[in-house]
């Protein structure tokens, strides 16, 4: 146990100077010696997500029963890694395990209105991503302007060009480099008769 936990802090140190691949070693090593600590999977996950390793990372989480305290960060890492694979209905599913929980609601609601999206159900993505953009607007979550043009886009495809267009302006003030909430800005600005201002 003792080895195990040396080779889970080495992993931490290596982690947060950068190193990511010497991290992923030191767990893995950890994890031969202890193969049963869920913390220790979870980390290695998160790591390999890092890296776009979501095949391995869903490895990694195939425990059915991680630690208590473990359970709601395990429902979403396998969600994002699901989601990310296109294995939408099983993410979904992950997901909706802690939607309800608050350290997650605003995450988890941003990828299930992007499930429901790309099932083209837009008026049960609608509250999801209103939920994700009321609650995710917070200092450090880099998503935000995902988030809202995210929900800019359903509101587009629902026909609430008004209320899309607030989002898409958001969306731009948060990250102005991107040109596709500009494109559908124009487009919103069109569909309500502002010529002048989508050109």
């Amino acid at each position: 146990l003792a080895v195990a936990d040396y080779q889970a802090a080495l992993a931490e140190v290596d982690s947060k100077l950068g190193q990511q691949d010497a991290a992923i070693q030191h767990l893995k090593r950890a994890i031969l010696l202890k193969p049963s600590d869920t913390e220790f999977r979870l980390d290695l996950a998160q790591i390999l997500q890092k890296k776009g390793n979501d095949q391995e990372a869903l490895r990694v989480l195939q425990i059915t029963h991680p630690n208590p305290e473990l359970v709601d960060a395990w429902h979403f890492s396998r969600g994002f890694s699901l989601f990310r694979l296109g294995s939408f209905v099983l993410a979904g599913n992950e997901f909706k395990q802690v939607v309800q929980k608050p350290q997650f609601r605003a995450s988890a609601s941003f990828f299930l209105g992007n499930i429901a999206y790309t099932q083209d159900q837009f008026n049960e993505a609608e509250p999801y991503l209103a939920t994700a953009v009321e609650l995710g607007n917070v200092e450090g979550n880099k998503a935000y302007n995902a988030y809202t043009y995210d929900y800019g886009l359903v509101l587009f495809k629902l026909g609430k060009f008004a209320e899309a267009d607030r989002q898409f302006r958001d969306s731009i003030a948060q990250f102005d480099k991107d040109p596709l909430p500009w494109m559908f800005l124009g487009r919103c600005e069109e569909a309500l008769g502002n010529y002048s201002e989508a050109i």
